[in-house]
């Protein structure tokens, strides 16, 4: 008897850490994601510089390309916006996975940590209420 219950012990602190180590990883990507969205944002403001020539050194794959500014201004903001589609995606899928591990430690959810932020329209239309 001691020893399934030592076993199901060890499947539950397994799980426990697995769910956690999860969340830690899903973290770092969001953490790596968004350094490199800031680095796009950067280039891309650089390329907005009216001093700036039309065509410009862009390092791809580490090999350097001349290309002309409005292409890999275009390139620039699709990768953002690529981005800030995954960060947001690893976010919700970060809160859905500390859910799970509150769970496994048999702790309630956290009240509040669901929350989104008001839309453009939904704050303007509360705004006009007032």
């Amino acid at each position: 008897m001691e020893a399934s219950l030592r076993e199901k012990m060890f499947r539950d602190l397994e799980a426990v850490e697995a769910a956690a180590e999860k969340i830690i990883s899903s973290q770092e990507r969001c953490k790596l994601y968004e350094i490199n969205r800031r680095k796009s944002q950067e280039a891309l403001n650089r390329l907005n510089d009216a001093f700036s020539p039309k065509n410009v050194w862009a390092c791809l794959s580490h090999q350097f390309f001349e290309v002309p500014k409005s292409s890999l201004k275009t390139a620039l903001k699709s990768d953002m916006d690529t981005l800030s589609s995954e960060i947001s995606s690893l976010r919700d899928e970060i809160k859905r996975d500390l859910d799970n591990l509150r769970e496994l430690e048999g702790k309630n959810p956290l009240k509040g940590f669901n929350l989104r932020p008001l839309a453009k329209d939904e704050l303007s239309a509360i705004t006009g209420l007032y």
